[in-house]
This record gives structure tokens, sequence and C-alpha cells, in this order.
């Protein structure tokens, strides 16, 4: 049982929301504007998880939204969330945070449709691989820390079950592919 916990803290620990805090931390730093700051912490950290944190709270899910059905309408919002934080970026153009929240909202789309049509694919290693490739491409040495990390987060979420080996592997796959997508389309 002790080692099941370990698990889940860690679980949590190199979750796709803390990524995102990181990602935020890590492009946004030496950035005074406050209203970069708040929509970006809104509609990369905090609006795609909170939907599943009331959920949760009133026992309609876990944290972890493991039942498959509930995870496309709850990738759904997210995506609503992240393409909120793109439109406000675009507008003032602000060309790496259009890409960050551009990136998220096309991977977290890749990773809904997996998930609505074949297989649970594995939001943890898209949300680290993701993120870990957005910062490398932007040149921010945070990208190479995160993505040594995903052999790690594939190893937790396997111990944990919650995930099998291809259902790992999709998540990282998607992520990897789509971030690159988004970049090039923003480049």
């Amino acid at each position: 049982m002790k080692l099941m916990r370990k698990y889940d803290v860690l679980a949590i620990l190199l979750s796709p929301t803390v990524m995102a805090l990181v990602t935020v931390l890590a492009v946004l730093k030496g950035n005074s504007n406050i209203n970069d700051w708040l929509v970006a912490l809104f509609s990369i950290v905090i609006g795609p998880v909170l939907p599943v944190i009331l959920l949760a709270a009133m026992k309609r899910t876990d944290l972890n939204v493991t039942d498959q059905a509930r995870r496309t309408p709850l990738l759904m919002l997210a995506i609503f969330s992240y393409f909120l934080g793109f439109t406000f970026f675009h507008s003032k153009h602000f060309w790496i945070m259009e890409f960050v929240t551009l990136s998220y909202g096309i991977v977290t789309l890749g990773v809904a449709i997996i998930n609505a049509f074949y297989m649970k694919g594995s939001v943890h290693r898209a949300g680290i691989v993701g993120p870990g490739t957005i910062l490398l491409l932007l040149g921010l040495k945070e990208g190479i820390y995160m993505l040594l990390l995903t052999p790690l987060v594939a190893s937790i979420r396997l111990r944990v079950k919650a995930h099998d080996e291809l259902e790992i592997l999709a998540g990282g796959i998607i992520a990897l592919v789509l971030t690159l997508f988004a970049y090039y389309i923003c480049t």
C-alpha cells in the first residue's frame, strides 16, 4: 500500500497540471504583464483541471478520470480553455504564448480523438512530452529536464495500472507530433 501511495504522489508531482505550471513559469519568467500571467495561468493550468476537481469533489469522477467515457467531455472543456488563451495571445501578437496555447489545444484535441474512438491515451505522457517539446523548441533548458522525466512518467503510469504500454506510447507520440505541427503553424 505504501508503494502505491508513493507512485500516486509521483503521478501528481509529474501530472499534466504541474507540467503546465512549470511551462508557464518557464515561458513567462521575466514578463511583468499581469494580464499575460493571469490568462496563461487560467487558460493553461487552472481552466483545464477545474472541471475535473469539481466533478471529483461531487464524487462523479476520480481525479485521474479513469472512466474513458468521462474523459472526452472533460478534454473538450480543456481544449476550450486552451483556445481562449490562444485567442487572447493571438490578439496581442504574443507569438510564444500563441504557440504554447495552440500546442496545448491541438495536443489535447489529438488525445481526445484517440480517447473517443480508439483507446485511453495517456494524458500524463502527453502532458510531459508536449510541454517538454514546447520548451525545447523555444530554447529553454527546462524542456530537456521535462523530457528526461518521460520514462519515469511511463513507469509510474504502468505501475499504478493506469495504462498499458500502447496507451503510454500513443500519448507521447501524439504530443510530439502535434506539438511539432503547432510549431510549424506558428512559424
